[in-house]
C-alpha cells in the first residue's frame, strides 16, 4: 500500500492490487488523497468546506467510486465475446488506418503510418487495433457483447466493503433515457473499443482482469483479513467468495491471455512498458478520449495479471489526464512490481 501511494503521489487516479485467485485486495490507493486524522476528533467546518470545493475532488475514491471510460481495456473482453459466439482465432480484418460506420470514420490509433494491414484476432489485442474489433463487434451486434460485458460484472457492483459505484452499463435503455435516441451501429462501433455509453470503476477493471488470470471466476474483492477479540480469538476470517463466471467456456482464456502476453513482452507490444525484470505480465492499455475542443482530455489505463511466488497478482492502474496507457500507465506497473518484489 505505502508503494502504490509512493508512485501515484504526482498523479490523479487510481492504483488496485488483487489476489487473482482469492480476491484479496492487496492495495487499493486513490490520489489526490486526504489526511484522515483531519477528521478526529472532529473535522472542522472551514477544512470540511475546503475539501469539498477542492476541484481535485480529493474526498473521491477514484478506485472503487470513479467512473471512467474504459477505452481499450475493453478489447480482451470483445475478443472473448467474439470466440464465445464461434470465432477463429485465424479470424482476420484489414486495417488501412479507419473504420467506416454509416458516414462516420473512426480512426485508429496509427492512421497515420496507414493502418495495421491484415490482422489477426492475437495481433489485434497485441497492436489494439480499433478496426478489427469495431469491425467484428459490429457483426456480434451489441446483444451479445452485453451478455459477456454482463459476466464480467460491469453495470454491477463488485460486493467490495465499502461504498461502490457500479457505473453505466451500455444498453438501448440507457441511451433513450441520456439521449431519447435508439441505439445505433455507431454506439456499437464505439462501445467495441470502450467508448460512447459505458462507465466502469477501477475496481471493476481489476476484478475481470483477475477472471481471465484465474480461469474465469469472478469474485469478491476482499479487503477484510480477520478479525480478533479482546482476547485474540479468531472472531472472523476474510474467504473467497465466487459471484459468477465470466464465460462458460473457460478454455477460450487462453487465446485471450496470449494476446495479453504479447501485448506486454513483445517488443512492438502496446503494453510494452509494463514489462519489468521481477514478473512476466499479461496485460491490457487504454485511452479514452473525454471532453470536447480544448477541454478535451485522456484517461489512460493498464491492466494486467501474472504470476510469482506461487500467488497471481493482477493489478489496475487508471490515471486521468494522461497521455496514453502505453506511456502514463504501463510504466508505473512496471516500477511498481520491480520495487515491490525488492522485498519479497
Amino acid at each position: 500500500q505505502i508503494l502504490a501511494s509512493d508512485l501515484m503521489r504526482n498523479y490523479k487516479g487510481a492504483f488496485i492490487l488483487m489476489d487473482s485467485n482469492s480476491g484479496d485486495i492487496l492495495a487499493l490507493a486513490s490520489f489526490p488523497e486526504f489526511n484522515p486524522e483531519i477528521f478526529l476528533p472532529k473535522i472542522a467546518l472551514s477544512e470540511w468546506t475546503r475539501l469539498n470545493r477542492d476541484t481535485q475532488r480529493p474526498l473521491l475514491n477514484r478506485g472503487i467510486n470513479g467512473t471512467y471510460m474504459p477505452g481499450s481495456i475493453i478489447k480482451p473482453l470483445i475478443g472473448l465475446a467474439l470466440l464465445e459466439n464461434g470465432m477463429q482465432t485465424s479470424a482476420t480484418a484489414e486495417c488501412e488506418g479507419a473504420a467506416r460506420v454509416g458516414n462516420t470514420i473512426i480512426k485508429c490509433w496509427n492512421w497515420k503510418y496507414g493502418g495495421h494491414g491484415e490482422i489477426d484476432f492475437y495481433d489485434a489485442i497485441k497492436d489494439s487495433c480499433n478496426v478489427y474489433f469495431i469491425q467484428k463487434g459490429k457483426e456480434l451486434g451489441l446483444d451479445k457483447i452485453c451478455k459477456t460485458l454482463h459476466a464480467a460484472g460491469f453495470g454491477s457492483k463488485t460486493g467490495i466493503d465499502l461504498p461502490e459505484s457500479k457505473g453505466i452499463f451500455p444498453s438501448r435503455e440507457e441511451k433513450k433515457r441520456r439521449f431519447n435516441e435508439n441505439w445505433n451501429e455507431y454506439d456499437t462501433a464505439l462501445l467495441c473499443i470502450g467508448q460512447g455509453i459505458i462507465l466502469i470503476t477501477p475496481i471493476q477493471a481489476v476484478v475481470y482482469t483477475s477472471a481471465i488470470a484465474n480461469g474465469g471466476k469472478i469474485l469478491k474483492p476482499n479487503i477484510l483479513k480477520e478479525v480478533k477479540n479482546n482476547s485474540n480469538i479468531l472472531f472472523k476470517k476474510g474467504a473467497p467468495e465466487l459471484k459468477g463466471m465470466i464465460t462458460d467456456q473457460p478454455k477460450l482464456l487462453e487465446h485471450v491471455k496470449k494476446g495479453m502476453f504479447e501485448a506486454v513482452n513483445h517488443e512492438r507490444g502496446t503494453a510494452r512498458k509494463a514489462k519489468n525484470s521481477k514478473i512476466i505480465l499479461c496485460g491490457k492499455t487504454g485511452t479514452a478520449e473525454v471532453g470536447k475542443g480544448e477541454n478535451k482530455l485522456k484517461n489512460t489505463w493498464f491492466i494486467g495479471f501474472g504470476e510469482k511466488n506461487n500467488r497471481t497478482y493482477s493489478i489496475c492502474v487508471l490515471i486521468e489526464e494522461g497521455m496514453s496507457g502505453g506511456a502514463t500507465a504501463a510504466p508505473i506497473a512496471s516500477e511498481f512490481f520491480e520495487k515491490y518484489f525488492e522485498t519479497q
